[in-house]
């Protein structure tokens, strides 16, 4: 390569890696047979660098190179050798160096690196980026979970924190459960920690505390009717007003609805593969269903039928008011006991053994929709991964995907 050529490349690599005094390129290396490209970065004679302790100017002592990974140029790993100086402080004596502008000090990865690091994992399974840029995946892990602590403790803020929605998901099926704390108002995740019982709550208590917010804050809790989650939340925020999910609730009438159906079908082979038309919303159901549902409900006899009924008439209830609502309910009530039909007969107790914050929902308007629809994304970052093994790992990434992070 001529000089002109060897000028043009360096100018190249100046500008699209920024290199500014005192930093200057001092050459480049490039490796056909193993595609990569060194870019050497040295400091000017006579420069002076900062005293990583008080600041002041201070003379270089020595200096080593130390190697970056940088993005890739051209399908070519591209790698920044920096002379990394120690400098001499009259008083603290000889130190390295605090900060570079390519990257972390104790670092072997650039900040464009990390960060494409992050960006791609909110979308792909750590193991596939490894494969990707030829990373060992526990390194890659190592700048995932530094960046999100770094992130949590510079972007996560409690004090206008309000109202939040409480959820659990699972690393696996069945296995190492979490608990998410969501803040209602803008759909971020706040808080997250390991488990699914009363201790979660204590855990968000004492997160808050560590940043200076009292827990009197909180003012709105929504939650499913978790006998863990109900005794966490009223432990430790006994101030906030307790609404439990109405998705949650109709999911339990849905139940009682098809357990119903489930005993009556023994004596009745027309409510066999019929599971759906009694649980969708008659809005979502296809003209055959449609049709079926009708010819289904002429039957006087059918208790399913007068179970699908009296599940109509329930959801009227979340279009009232609190007042209208409460006396509204405790009619449904009394007229389901009249039908004397078990499953929902069960239902009808778990709506009187958790009345207030039931109640509650017509009066706040919160649910779980907002943490519902971030576990949607949580499950599908988790089967992208086939699991998570391990636990921290599988915290942080619900919070890249849903603390909506600058990076």
């Amino acid at each position: 390569m001529n000089d002109n050529g060897l000028r043009n490349t360096s100018n190249f690599f100046s500008k699209i890696l920024e290199i500014e005094s005192p930093w200057k390129l001092s050459d480049i290396e490039l490796d056909q047979g193993k595609k990569t490209v060194k870019a050497y970065i040295d400091f000017e004679r006579g420069s002076k660098f900062s005293c990583p302790v008080c600041s002041s100017e201070s003379k270089v002592y020595d200096s080593q190179y130390r190697l970056w990974r940088h993005l890739d140029v051209i399908d070519y790993k591209l790698f920044l050798m920096i002379r990394i100086p120690r400098i001499h402080c009259s008083e603290h004596g000889v130190k390295t160096i605090k900060e570079i502008p390519w990257g972390r000090i104790n670092s072997h990865f650039t900040h464009m690196f990390e960060n494409s690091i992050l960006h791609k994992a909110s979308e792909m399974s750590v193991l596939a980026i490894a494969r990707e840029v030829s990373e060992d995946d526990k390194t890659l892990w190592r700048i995932i979970n530094h960046h999100i602590g770094m992130m949590r403790d510079e972007q996560i803020n409690f004090k206008k924190l309000r109202t939040i929605c409480v959820d659990e998901t699972s690393s696996k099926k069945g296995h190492n459960y979490v608990t998410v704390f969501t803040n209602y108002e803008n759909g971020k995740i706040q808080f997250v920690t390991e488990g699914k019982d009363m201790k979660t709550f204590e855990q968000f208590h004492n997160e808050l505390r560590r940043n200076n917010v009292n827990y009197k804050n909180i003012q709105d809790i929504s939650i499913d009717m978790s006998k863990s989650f109900i005794a966490g939340a009223g432990k430790y925020f006994p101030a906030a007003m307790l609404t439990f999910d109405k998705f949650h609730v109709e999911k339990l009438l849905n139940k009682a609805v098809d357990d119903g159906r489930k005993q009556e079908r023994t004596e009745n082979e027309l409510l066999n593969r019929t599971k759906y038309i009694w649980l969708k919303s008659p809005s979502r159901l296809s003209s055959k269903q449609k049709e079926k549902l009708e010819e289904l409900l002429k039957d006087s006899n059918s208790e399913t039928a007068e179970a699908y009924r009296v599940k109509l008439n329930f959801k009227a209830v979340w279009g009232m008011n609190i007042s209208t609502a409460e006396e509204y309910l405790k009619r449904w009530c009394e007229n389901v006991k009249l039908l004397n039909l078990e499953p929902l007969n069960e239902f009808v107790r778990t709506l009187e053994n958790h009345w207030q914050g039931i109640i509650n929902i017509t009066l706040t308007k919160i649910s779980n929709g907002v943490a519902e629809g971030i576990n949607s994304v949580i499950q599908l970052a988790k089967s992208r991964a086939r699991g998570f093994t391990n636990i921290d790992n599988f915290i942080n990434i619900i919070y890249l995907i849903g603390a909506r992070f600058e990076f």
